[in-house]
C-alpha cells in the first residue's frame, strides 16, 4: 500500500513554519503498520494542488494533505477539488452548528469567512474538526483515498485521532498485528543498546521487531510483532516485563504517557504534596507538572531563584553558602530544595542550579536536589553544548530523579 504526506502552504516551503504535522502522521501510522512513500511539501497555487490531486488518485492508495482550509483569501484547497471533480458546494450544517457556538462562547460576531467554512465540496465526507472551524474531508475515486485536513496542529491531530484514522483502517482492511511502546530516559541511545543488548537479541531471535527512537532527553522503545500477532501478546508484555528489570532507573512509562505524568501519579497515589526552586530552568520543572490534569491536588508552588540577590531574599539561601560554595554548588542546591518545601509547606522540595551554557574553562554541569521524608538528596549531572537541550535533560532528570527516589521508597 503506497501512502504519501503532503503540505500545503508557501510558509512551509520558505521554512517559517516547520512541517511537524508530517513526522506525528507518520510515526501514527507506522505504529498500525501503514508506511509512509513519501513527504511532499507545494506551494499554495491552483496548478500545484491540482497536479497533487490528479497524481495521488493514480498513484497512491492514501494521501493525507494538510493546509489550505483556513478563511483567508490564500485558502484554495476546498475550491481545487471542487474544480478536479466538477461538482459545486454543499454546506454541512454540523460544521455550521459547530462555528456559531465557538463565536457565541467567546462573544464574537460571526464573519462571512467564518460562516463559508462549512462550506464544502458536494462529493466530500465530513470528517468533524471539534477543536477548530474548518472540517476535515475525504475524498474517493477508484478505490484511493484523499485525506484533506487544516494545518494547525491540534486540529489536525484532533481530526485524525477522533475521525480520520477510523475511516483509514476501516476503508483500508489489513491483518491486524500487535506493537507496544515504552519509554526510557536518562540514558543515551548506545549506552541503552549495549545494556539490553542480549535481551534484544533474545528478542529478534523470536521474530519480534525492536525499533529505537530517540528525542530529546528520551528514547522510545516499540517493539512490534507484525506476524500471527495475538499469539505475540503475551511474548511481548513478557519482554516488557524484562526490560523494566534490566533498566528500573531508565524505565518510566508507555507510549502516550508523559514522564511528568508518571511523577504526578506518584505524588498523587502517596498523598504527597510538591514545590519547587529552580534557577538555571527557569520554572520548566514546574511547568512539566501542571500540565497535568489535576496537578492542584499535589503542586504548591514554585520560585524562579535566577540571581543571587533572589536566591537569598525570597529563597532564603544563606549568603554563608553562596559566598563559601557558589550558587553553582551543591550546597546551595540542597538548601533550595529545603527551602523550597519549607516555604510552599510541601512534603516535597525539588530544586536545580548550574550552568546549562559553556564558559570559557567551564563544561555545563547541574546539580539537582530532592528534599523528600526529612532527608536531602543531590545528584549532579554533566551536559553538552547545546543550551536549549540542556535545559530539557536537565527538567527530565530532575523528574526521574524524584520518580526513583519515590519508588524505591514504595515498590
Amino acid at each position: 500500500m503506497k501512502i504519501q504526506i503532503v503540505a500545503i502552504g508557501d510558509e512551509v516551503l520558505n521554512g517559517q513554519v516547520i512541517n511537524t504535522n508530517a513526522s506525528w502522521m507518520a510515526e501514527r501510522l507506522s505504529a498500525r503498520g501503514y508506511y509512509v512513500h513519501k513527504m511532499i511539501v507545494i506551494p499554495d497555487s491552483y496548478e500545484d494542488i491540482y497536479d497533487f490531486i490528479s497524481e495521488s488518485f493514480e498513484k497512491y492508495e492514501l494521501s493525507i494533505v494538510t493546509g489550505g482550509l483556513g478563511p483567508t483569501k490564500d485558502d484554495i484547497t476546498k475550491k481545487v477539488f471542487a474544480g478536479y471533480f466538477q461538482c459545486g458546494f454543499k454546506t454541512d450544517h454540523g460544521t455550521k452548528e459547530r462555528i456559531e457556538r465557538i463565536f457565541q462562547r467567546r462573544g464574537l460576531p460571526m464573519l462571512e469567512a467564518n460562516t463559508l467554512q462549512a462550506s464544502v465540496p458536494e462529493v466530500a465526507e465530513i470528517l468533524p474538526n471539534t477543536n477548530g472551524t474548518a472540517p476535515g474531508l475525504v475524498f474517493k475515486k477508484n478505490g484511493n483515498m484523499i485525506i484533506s485536513l487544516p494545518g494547525v496542529p491540534f486540529e489536525m491531530k484532533g481530526i485524525l485521532e477522533e475521525y480520520g484514522f477510523p475511516c483509514i483502517f476501516d476503508f483500508f482492511k489489513k491483518e491486524s498485528y500487535y506493537a507496544r511502546s515504552v519509554l526510557v530516559t536518562g540514558i543515551g541511545e548506545s549506552f541503552l543498546a549495549e545494556k539490553i543488548a542480549d535481551w534484544e537479541n533474545r528478542l529478534r531471535a523470536e521474530g519480534l521487531e525492536l525499533s529505537y527512537l530517540p528525542s530529546v532527553a528520551q528514547i522510545k522503545l516499540r517493539i512490534t510483532a507484525k506476524q500471527h500477532p495475538k499469539t505475540y501478546v503475551p511474548l511481548i508484555d513478557r519482554y516488557i516485563e524484562e526490560l523494566k528489570m534490566l533498566v528500573p532507573e531508565n524505565f518510566f512509562g508507555f507510549e502516550g504517557q508523559t514522564l511528568s505524568q508518571v511523577v504526578g501519579g506518584l505524588l498523587k497515589s502517596q498523598g504527597l504534596t510538591i514545590a519547587t526552586m529552580e534557577s538555571c530552568t527557569g520554572g520548566g520543572i514546574l511547568n512539566e507538572l501542571i500540565k497535568t490534569s489535576g496537578s492542584a491536588t499535589y503542586v504548591k508552588g514554585g520560585l524562579i531563584t535566577y540571581t543571587n540577590e533572589i536566591k537569598m531574599e525570597v529563597g532564603r539561601i544563606s549568603p554563608a553558602t553562596i559566598e563559601k560554595y557558589t550558587e553553582l554548588s551543591e550546597q546551595c542546591a540542597r538548601e533550595m530544595a529545603e527551602n523550597a518545601a519549607a516555604i510552599f509547606q510541601a512534603d516535597v522540595g525539588v530544586s536545580i542550579t548550574g550552568l546549562l551554557e559553556a564558559e570559557k574553562g567551564k563544561d555545563t554541569f547541574a546539580y539537582i536536589s530532592v528534599f523528600y521524608k526529612g532527608k536531602t538528596y543531590v545528584v549532579h549531572k554533566k551536559f553538552g553544548d547545546n543550551r536549549e537541550r540542556n535545559i530539557q535533560m536537565s527538567i527530565f532528570a530532575a523528574l526521574n530523579f524524584l520518580r526513583n527516589l519515590i519508588k524505591d521508597e514504595n515498590p
